[in-house]
């Protein structure tokens, strides 16, 4: 017997133990008390972590094996058309190999390493200086419009006739916000 085989066979025989284990937790879980429950669930987190760190690292020829299922259907399969929103029909030869790949394909790893060297080239270009110099434009550009509005404001003459009489005294109360607004636009602070 090779040693991929025995590994096979020992892995085997693993998973039908927790196989068994939990399906007699199943069973007997209603009648018993909790520290026995706790006990046999401890049992099978260890049990399956055994498989796992079996799976993982433990045989070196398992990574090398190809796994293919052994019936494979061609008549469409109506709950999975349904879980995939109509995208696969069937497990059929065509698609199980894709869906139990682990490795992407070479074109789609290829796109993401691009992608990926992209993002980094663009990220690197966008410096402190850059965002300083941004900044600095936003904040000149503010200030301009401040002192358009101060120019325009200075230059309104205030209406004398009796029919913005009553309006009179507000007239002066919004003057004299009009520099505290001014100043709130150009430096963001003192807003209500």
């Amino acid at each position: 017997m090779e040693a991929t085989d025995k590994a096979l066979v020992k892995l085997r025989h693993q998973v039908l133990d927790l196989h068994k284990t939990l399906g007699n937790l199943h069973m007997e879980a209603p009648s018993l008390s909790w520290p026995t429950f706790t006990d046999r669930y401890s049992v099978i987190l260890v049990k399956l972590d055994c498989i796992l760190k079996h799976l993982q690292g433990g045989t070196p020829l398992l990574n090398e094996m190809i796994l293919v299922p052994k019936d494979l259907s061609t008549f469409p399969n109506q709950q999975l058309q349904h879980a995939t929103r109509g995208h696969i029909a069937s497990f059929a030869h065509d698609v199980v190999p894709a869906l139990l790949r682990t490795k992407l394909m070479p074109e789609i790893e290829q796109a993401q390493f691009d992608l990926s060297r992209r993002i980094d080239a663009s990220a690197s270009e966008i410096s402190d200086v850059a965002l300083s110099a941004t900044i600095e434009k936003i904040n000149d550009m503010l200030a301009f419009i401040v002192r358009e509005i101060d120019e325009t404001t200075k230059g309104l003459k205030q209406p004398n006739s009796s029919k913005f009489g009553a309006a009179e005294g507000n007239d002066k109360k919004y003057n004299s916000s009009l520099p505290a607004f001014s100043a709130a636009l150009e430096s963001g602070a003192g807003l209500k």
